[in-house]
């Protein structure tokens, strides 16, 4: 067709123009369910009852983050609607909340959810459906397998990574004729589930061959046992001198507490997990865990040496506003805004794409990442190929206060 009316030809111009750009912007932003201009919709599932209900606040941090990113906007112009629902640390349980959250909110994707056994228990619904579970509050090997599980990235460091530190550790203790401890004979207790197993795995590749002679004696427990007297007085009778502590919850305090009723004195590794002084340590006595040894990547918020840290006192000030019922020095609290801040800024770097590829894909693509929170030298660093966020440790000593550093960073 030939115009000839040159406003025509303009108007005609400019409605192409006009289109060109409409489509473009149209684009720019690309959204799959639970995703809009204005919301995002985010799950998670959280043990707000059954037997680790004690680290529900937790939630409650993360949940207080995104609410003060809101009342500032949200992020990119959208808020943020965090749906946390109770699972009861019940695998089954995890599978139907998590069912819900996908088919009946409509959620974009899975963040932060709690525990080893109830993401196991998630872990292929939500892969096969092509739904990212992003920043699993769990440490376990298969939700750092990237070429098993593309849809899965983890929030803490592997368990078998830190295992190995301390089977490592040993191994050198062992070798080591001006040691404190020249023969260790290690008494393991563990969780019968994916979070012990990872543990008790990773400290025998860390032994390596030495793993047969060093352990004496490995007892498992339930969740739901209702007391490990039986484990804990085997592990004694054993002769161990070294007392591995790969428990949750309750379980941690139990052990600890009963440990020393019964007179067992040996060097006790705690899995960094449950290393808190303000949830776990002070609770159960600081007389009954001086000494108690783990590895750690986190500053704790208690520790004189950080507590005047900027970083800190900002976050005790958000604390006290936003959670007031949640003890402010808490390490695990400190942990869980950190591991909130991680997970907004995954959403910034999607921009407007939120589709979940795009999600999954920014969720993997975190280098060098640096917080104040962090202890000096380490990063978070998650790729499409190795998914261990943290791949640093300090090996630190309670000495009924605080926790004191021995020697330099640690890799494996």
């Amino acid at each position: 067709m030939h115009f000839t009316n040159n406003g025509c030809l303009r108007t005609l111009t400019a409605a192409l123009v006009a289109a060109l750009l409409s489509s473009h912007a149209m684009a720019e932003k690309r959204y799959d369910r639970g995703a809009s201009d204005t919301e995002i919709k985010i799950g998670q599932t959280w043990a707000l009852s059954g037997p680790v209900a004690s680290e529900a606040y937790q939630t409650k941090v993360q949940a207080a983050y995104f609410e003060r990113l809101n009342e500032k906007g949200g992020i990119n112009g959208r808020k943020i609607r965090f749906i946390t629902l109770d699972d009861g640390y019940s695998p089954p349980r995890t599978m139907e909340q998590t069912r819900k959250l996908v088919e009946e909110d409509g959620v974009l994707f899975v963040a932060l959810p709690f525990g080893s056994p109830t993401n196991a228990a998630t872990q292929r619904y939500l892969n096969a459906a092509k739904v990212p579970q992003i920043l699993v509050t769990s440490g376990g090997s298969r939700f750092v397998d990237a070429k098993m599980w593309p849809w899965t990235t983890a929030a803490l460091p592997a368990y078998q990574r830190e295992g190995a530190i301390y089977g490592r550790y040993l191994a050198q203790m062992a070798a080591d004729p001006a040691s404190s401890l020249q023969a260790p004979k290690v008494g393991i207790l563990y969780q019968n589930d994916d979070f012990g197993r990872d543990f008790v795995k990773g400290v025998k590749a860390g032994m390596g061959a030495k793993a047969a002679s060093l352990i004496v004696k490995e007892m498992s427990y339930e969740p739901t046992d209702p007391t490990l007297d039986s484990q804990l007085i085997s592990l004694k009778a054993s002769g161990a001198n070294v007392f591995m502590n790969f428990t949750t919850g309750r379980a941690t305090s139990l052990s600890i507490r009963r440990a020393y009723e019964i007179g067992w004195r040996p060097l006790q590794i705690l899995n960094s997990p449950w290393a808190s002084i303000e949830a776990v340590l002070k609770p159960v006595g600081l007389e009954k865990s001086t000494g108690i040894i783990t590895a750690s990547y986190f500053k704790e918020p208690s520790d004189p040496a950080y507590s005047n840290e900027p970083s800190m006192v900002e976050f005790v000030e958000f604390m006290k506003k936003y959670v007031p019922d949640v003890n402010p020095r808490s390490r695990n609290a400190a942990i869980a805004y950190f591991d909130a801040s991680l997970l907004a800024r995954i959403i910034q770097q999607a921009g407007d794409d939120l589709t979940r590829a795009n999600l999954i894909k920014q969720a993997t693509s975190l280098s060098k990442v640096a917080s104040p929170f962090l202890l000096p030298g380490i990063t978070v660093n998650i790729s499409d190929t190795d998914r261990d966020p943290i791949k640093q440790f300090q090996i630190v000593r309670f000495d009924g206060t605080k926790w004191v550093p021995q020697g330099a960073l640690l890799s494996n």
